[in-house]
């Protein structure tokens, strides 16, 4: 038993929570946050890294979704953006780095042509280059609306890559680094091809795999998954990997518009053009991934686009095989949490297993004047998630 339950109420805001109250006619929804006892203040932090997800940016007018259900604040996107980096950048509890969790920029830039995605992407990029620590790039289902893969690595979204030519101290493949380090521009480049990142990597080259991992401290290993790895998105359609994706999507999905979830059964809904999946060649890689920090006693934490667990999401967001990823993780006793995008919903979960899966807001629908991004601080014993206006926070103790 929990020895008592924390509760935050933010008016206006769904949470993919179980609870709510109804006061004067507005929903409010509560989350509720669980601990079984107030953490020491003493123990040391060992890292931090800020958090943020679908910006979507787009130089448009604010219009609804397609379901024309919540307005989306294209323009006003870029100014959350700014306003997340300022302050990462100049609070006095740095951070070692920060995640976009996909979805940096919107499909509405393609429409104007791959000029302006191109344009757009670098606009985004170097707003982010002003957190002045290394920013890890998740993909998302947009970014696949605007570059297939190749156009993706040109642009510089593969970040693993990208920081590995920064120097050693950005992506470590080995768990015995000591930190991340936030002076890039002191360290040298490093010319590595992308055959050789692969190649430390554990995985072949071809086909642009966007997944990596690094040790931002002893006891500690990240990992970034695409959850478009299998995918009708981004791939050319004479390739091996989209027939294989219209197979699995087509096995479900028999609707005309791939993106509709129409007469699915609710467990069948992600289905849709809009999700993807985790590969074979990724999964082995995760195992590997998983065996070796349990060989070394190292805690994971999982970044992804696409949600791995229903609790925490809309059905009709998650990974396609998210359950047979979560089988995989859960024959582990080493991951801690995984953090994710896609559903512009805040939501929070623990599993059958102790696991932590947090989803942030989409920033591209959070109002002017709101936001919703977070800094994470890295502890022995959890991570405590420090929220910002539509983010909650959230303190997600490590199972004993």
């Amino acid at each position: 038993m929990f020895s008592y339950v924390r509760t935050q109420i933010h008016k206006g805001v769904q949470f993919c929570r179980p609870w709510k109250l109804l006061l004067q006619n507005r929903i409010y929804w509560v989350v509720m946050e669980a601990r079984k006892s107030e953490p020491s203040q003493e123990v040391q932090r060992l890292f931090s890294f800020g958090l943020i997800a679908d910006v979507q940016y787009a130089d448009v007018d604010d219009r609804y979704n397609f379901t024309k259900t919540r307005m989306r604040y294209y323009r006003n996107a870029l100014n959350l953006l700014r306003e997340a980096v300022s302050s990462w950048k100049e609070s006095r509890e740095e951070v070692n780095f920060v995640v976009q969790l996909g979805d940096l920029i919107d499909g509405f830039n393609s429409e104007k042509g791959q000029a302006e995605s191109v344009a757009a992407s670098r606009l985004l990029f170097s707003e982010l280059e002003n957190c002045a620590v290394p920013v890890h790039s998740v993909i998302g289902n947009h970014e696949f609306y605007n570059f297939n893969h190749k156009g993706l690595f040109e642009c510089g979204y593969f970040s693993g890559y990208e920081l590995s030519k920064r120097g050693k101290d950005y992506i470590k493949f080995s768990a015995k680094s000591q930190s991340v380090s936030n002076q890039h521009n002191e360290v040298k480049p490093n010319e590595q091809s992308f055959d050789e990142f692969c190649r430390l990597l554990g995985v072949p080259s071809s086909g642009y795999p966007s997944f990596y991992h690094f040790s931002p401290c002893d006891g500690f290993r990240v990992l970034f998954l695409d959850t478009y790895d299998l995918s009708v998105l981004g791939y050319d359609t004479e390739s091996e990997v989209y027939k294989e994706s219209v197979k699995i999507l087509r096995s479900v999905n028999k609707n005309q518009q791939w993106n509709s979830p129409e007469n699915l059964a609710n467990h069948e809904k992600h289905f849709v053009a809009f999700n993807g999946g985790v590969g074979q060649r990724q999964l082995d890689w995760l195992k590997k991934q998983l065996t070796e920090a349990t060989e070394k006693d190292e805690k994971v934490i999982i970044f992804a686009h696409c949600p791995f667990y229903g609790k925490v999401s809309d059905t009709i967001c998650l990974v396609w095989n998210h359950q047979e990823v979560l089988a995989l993780i859960h024959q582990f006793n080493t991951v801690v949490a995984t953090f994710c995008g896609h559903t512009h919903l805040q939501g929070y979960a623990v599993d059958g297993h102790g696991i932590h899966h947090v989803v942030l807001p989409g920033i591209i629908e959070t109002p002017p004047g709101q936001n919703g991004y977070a800094t994470v601080h890295v502890y022995p014993d959890r991570l405590d998630v420090r929220g910002v206006g539509l983010m909650p926070s959230l303190t997600l103790d490590f199972k004993q």
